[in-house]
């Protein structure tokens, strides 16, 4: 981490980066020269989790799931019905999530088939990847009025 460059011990929590980054990007935006960026913080500290979003006006808000960009509109209403269901299982969690992005690379025509995934537990950071979804274009001659 940034804070740990110095050696003297002392380390900051995903909370406490999370509250500094929205004053930071608060502060630009009244200064009419925002950071145009979206930003998700996560991580453990003394056992809890955390995660955290801010956009580029400075909005923030802390919870179990967020997404940004496009996703915050095709993938969080899939998780959000999936996970009603029934308490889902890590491995059940990772093919929900992979499922989200395969829908999301076939609606955004700017995306990339290609992600990251990064677990985050009290043991520590697992980031797997990069990996590839499977995509199938057969059935595009279907698709009319977008020419």
């Amino acid at each position: 981490m940034i804070d740990e460059l110095l050696g003297d011990g002392h380390s900051y929590s995903p909370k406490a980066i999370h509250s500094w980054l929205t004053r930071v990007k608060y502060n630009w935006r009244s200064k009419m020269n925002p950071l145009w960026n979206t930003v998700i913080i996560g991580g453990m500290n003394n056992g809890k989790s955390f995660l955290g979003y801010m956009d580029k006006l400075g909005v923030a808000y802390e919870s179990a799931k967020v997404a940004t960009g496009f996703g915050a509109y095709l993938a969080q209403p899939q998780r959000e019905v999936a996970e009603r269901q029934a308490q889902i299982s890590k491995d059940e969690a990772r093919q929900l999530i992979e499922r989200c992005l395969k829908v999301l690379y076939y609606r955004d025509t700017r995306s990339y088939n290609r992600y990251q995934i990064a677990t985050v537990t009290a043991v520590g950071v697992a980031i797997t990847g990069p990996t590839s979804t499977e995509t199938n274009w057969e059935i595009v001659h279907l698709i009319s009025g977008f020419e």
